[in-house]
């Protein structure tokens, strides 16, 4: 039986960054990793979902040229290259990070890991064989995977889960979502763009409903504009499948049909199998708890992205991975993960990302808080590119001043949260922000202008 320092199960975004931190920081680490490396981000999620949206932000784009004097007549996609482009992205990126893993010497174990007693791990190979491997810290980073409809599995033809929308060698003629949270609007706005006609149903009263709220009543707005049938407030009380097409009937009286169904409510965490029970580890619903160190019940286990109870975002699982590797080094590192502070981008159009606290969520936690918001349109680089649409909104604690949310929509809002999780992270001023100069012109500018507001 082989002895590591770390034993890490999932080599996705969390799972890879520990191991190479761990190498880098002197540790003998070893990744088991049963199926490809990279995780659902580099091969059914983030990358590929951002490869295919960006070919159908630059066709929107290009349609939209007609307006600017440039002749766009006869431009049209080719599904099947837009597969191929998103297929190179993920090969790339695949041999990249294997040579990496490679370079620095750390073992990639193919299999399904089982943690026992005493920090061992049974990894169980395709073929049936069985290793055993020791280690001094486990882990465990094993991600999530597609939630079903209740009582409706998903076949691959005609109800999908994002996975197997990625998929797809046709683009469908009609497509409904059932689910407008991140994934569901982006799968939307995708294939809108590439001419399918989408419905939306999602059961609470906006689109994407953990965030700000005037992000998700201006995006089901500016959906609808576009032509994307929405339906919020309502549930799925059944769905009927034929030979070519499914029904999906509302609680309204509304049936909606379709060549296809998209089922994104949510994901499942991939616990199942991992011996945690034997060893002490307890759940909460089928995430792993852990504590603000990312520890879990059992000593020397920790757990970090999807499996856990934090967002299931890629960077959410990377910046564990940094902070358990640090606590491995040093058990009286108390490096807590700041939970304030977790950026989201959502890469619809118009695109949306946030970070910290909403108005309604600080008034829940006890904060005395106020907001302001400045739009796009009062920025030159909006009227440069023709996207007016959308805004930037700061929130701060009323009382001591400091920076405690910001929730913009449209333009380079991915790249623009940013700025506003660093302020976020350490909760500097409002004055700071002011007092800081933004290039011209970027949408940044109005994160200063959103400052001044908030110092009158």
């Amino acid at each position: 039986m082989t002895t590591y320092d770390v034993a890490i199960l999932g080599a996705g975004p969390g799972g890879y960054e520990a191991a190479l931190r761990a190498h880098a920081k002197g540790l003998r680490p070893v990744l088991i990793e049963k199926k490809d490396v990279g995780g659902v981000c580099l091969n059914q999620g983030c990358i590929p979902t951002k490869v295919l949206l960006s070919i159908a932000k630059l066709l929107d784009r290009v349609k939209a040229a007609e307006a600017l004097g440039i002749d766009v007549s006869g431009v049209s996609f080719r599904w099947p290259q837009m597969l191929k482009q998103k297929e190179a992205v993920i090969s790339g990126l695949q041999r990249s990070m294997l040579g990496q893993v490679t370079k620095a010497g750390i073992p990639l174990v193919k299999g399904t890991g089982r943690i026992l007693p005493n920090r061992r791990i049974e990894v169980t190979t395709g073929g049936g064989q069985r290793q055993e491997i020791s280690a001094k810290a486990i882990v465990i980073a094993t991600g999530s995977r597609p939630k079903p409809f209740p009582k409706v599995s998903f076949d691959g033809v005609r109800i999908l889960s994002s996975d197997d929308l990625l998929k797809l060698i046709e683009v469908p003629k009609h497509l409904v979502v059932i689910g407008g949270g991140a994934v569901g609007v982006e799968f939307a706005s995708l294939f809108h763009s590439l001419g399918t006609e989408v419905a939306m149903v999602e059961l609470l009263d906006r689109l994407i409903p953990l965030e700000d709220s005037d992000l998700g009543k201006r995006l089901e707005m500016s959906f609808k504009r576009r032509g994307i049938n929405v339906h919020t407030g309502t549930q799925v009380t059944g769905i009927v499948k034929t030979d070519s097409l499914v029904t999906v009937q509302l609680d309204s009286g509304v049936k909606l049909s379709g060549e296809k169904v998209l089922v994104s409510i949510g994901r499942d965490r991939n616990t199942s199998g991992l011996g945690l029970e034997e060893v002490g580890i307890k759940l909460e619903g089928d995430a792993i708890r852990v504590n603000e160190y990312l520890e879990t019940d059992a000593k020397g286990i920790y757990a970090i992205g999807d499996v856990t109870n934090l967002p299931q975002l890629a960077h959410v699982a990377s910046f564990g991975a940094d902070l358990v590797i640090d606590h491995v080094l040093d058990p009286k590192t108390k490096r807590a993960f700041p939970v304030h502070a977790i950026p989201n981008c959502i890469f619809c159009e118009p695109a949306i990302a946030s970070v910290g606290l909403t108005l309604e969520s600080a008034a829940k936690q006890g904060v005395e808080a106020k907001e302001t918001r400045v739009l796009l349109s009062s920025e030159g680089k909006a009227h440069v590119e023709g996207a007016l649409e959308g805004f930037v909104k700061l929130v701060i604690d009323a009382r001591k001043g400091t920076v405690i949310g910001g929730h913009v929509m449209g333009g380079e809002a991915g790249e623009v949260i940013g700025a506003i999780t660093v302020a976020v992270t350490h909760q500097l001023h409002v004055k700071d922000l002011q007092k800081t100069i933004f290039p011209h012109p970027t949408y940044q500018e109005l994160i200063s202008r959103a400052a001044r507001l908030l110092m009158e």
